[in-house]
């Protein structure tokens, strides 16, 4: 009887002790401190010990204290961040915490396999997230040399060159407005044909604003969709004068929405990021399809009336101006077989000459057909 009082006493004092320092929540947010935004599954745990959390994908967390852990400190960690210790009693008794991380500079080809992944798909968000911050983010117009030149059987044909305006409404800020925001006309032109159709007043524009990943939405540089291609990281190289990670991306299962081509069978490339700025500076993208529409390639096509063995070779570069980073210059190089049988290149480029904030031409648009008269005296001025 004596050794049950005992045991009763000796529990009693233990619920006591208990009641008296029961556990306790700190609850707060992680983010990075340099961007402000909110970070998902970050590791947190008390220091020496198995217990812990992550944070949602809001960047929330919560975390049990034990009554007897309340001299430990709290860890923070995550992959391209620098870890982080905080004192527990530092952040009791606030209704929440706020908790920043550093970005760390990536020393990729030192990091093991399995997070060098994650850390290639970090270094891609980056740079799409810097884009609102480093690109031109505001109404502009700007001055561009377009050209082309059409090969059949290895045998030059048609060839245009010409000085055009392009307009953005709203610049680098929205991806999702690219297509109604810019706008573009012919100001000047020089050709070796006389364009006496549709057909052959018809230009490469649309597509090559299509190569600028960064304004136009649904590509690998769209943080939305990013998880749907794998990246493989290639060894840096010199850009430019930059130092760039070079990462090649490659979509399992391409189609239309992602690559604007209907036929699509592959879709890959590569991107070569700067190490100091966290942009964008060059991107090479090869496509190929079984067949293509000669009129738009996002839609179906009859078999007896499509491009067939299309191969697409495009490249997007940007640089660095007084006003913000903006296109360079995007050029597409097509092959394909045409209902007739007759092996096709054709070459198009656009190269941005300089843009205007201040007062930009802003137009409301679209030039689709090219038929003004050449003037000579212009070009041979421009030229000189």
């Amino acid at each position: 009887m004596y050794r049950l009082f005992q045991f009763v006493v000796i529990f009693l004092l233990s619920v006591s002790v208990s009641n008296a320092n029961p556990p306790f929540s700190i609850s707060g947010t992680v983010s990075d401190k340099q961007t402000g935004e909110r970070l998902m599954f970050v590791n947190i745990g008390i220091e020496g010990t198995l217990s812990g959390t992550s944070s949602n994908a809001l960047g929330e967390f919560t975390l049990t204290i034990p009554a007897n852990l309340t001299d430990k400190n709290i860890y923070f960690s995550a992959i391209g961040y620098q870890n982080r210790s905080l004192p527990i009693a530092s952040l009791t008794g606030k209704a929440s915490v706020e908790v920043e991380l550093e970005s760390l500079t990536y020393g990729i080809e030192d990091i093991e396999v399995s997070t060098k992944s994650r850390v290639m798909y970090r270094i891609v968000r980056d740079a799409s997230r810097a884009v609102s911050e480093l690109f031109i983010a505001q109404a502009f117009s700007a001055s561009a040399i377009y050209s082309s030149e059409k090969f059949i059987d290895q045998v030059a044909e048609n060839k245009r060159e010409a000085l055009v305006t392009i307009s953005d409404a709203t610049g680098y800020g929205n991806k999702r407005d690219a297509f109604k925001a810019r706008n573009y006309r012919f100001d000047k032109v020089k050709r070796n044909f006389d364009v006496e159709n549709l057909k052959q007043g018809t230009t490469s524009m649309d597509e090559l604003l299509t190569l600028d990943l960064l304004r136009e939405p649904f590509n690998v540089s769209d943080t939305v969709y990013l998880s749907e291609y794998d990246l493989d990281m290639h060894r840096a190289e010199e850009l430019n004068g930059d130092s760039v990670w070079v990462i090649a991306f490659r979509h399992s299962n391409p189609n239309a929405s992602r690559t604007g081509n209907y036929y699509v069978t592959s879709y890959q490339g590569r991107l070569y990021i700067s190490k100091t700025h966290k942009v964008l500076l060059k991107a090479e993208t090869q496509i190929h399809s079984e067949m293509l529409s000669p009129i738009n390639p996002d839609i179906a096509v009859q078999a007896e009336k499509a491009h067939t063995n299309v191969n697409l070779h495009y490249t997007t570069t940007y640089k660095n101006t007084d006003e913000g980073f903006m296109p360079d210059k995007f050029i597409v190089d097509k092959n394909y077989t045409t209902e007739k049988g007759e092996r096709v290149r054709t070459l198009a480029s656009l190269l941005y000459l300089g843009t205007e904030t201040d007062e930009p031409v802003l137009m409301t648009s679209r030039q689709y057909y090219e038929n003004l008269m050449s003037d000579p005296d212009f070009w041979l001025s421009f030229e000189q």
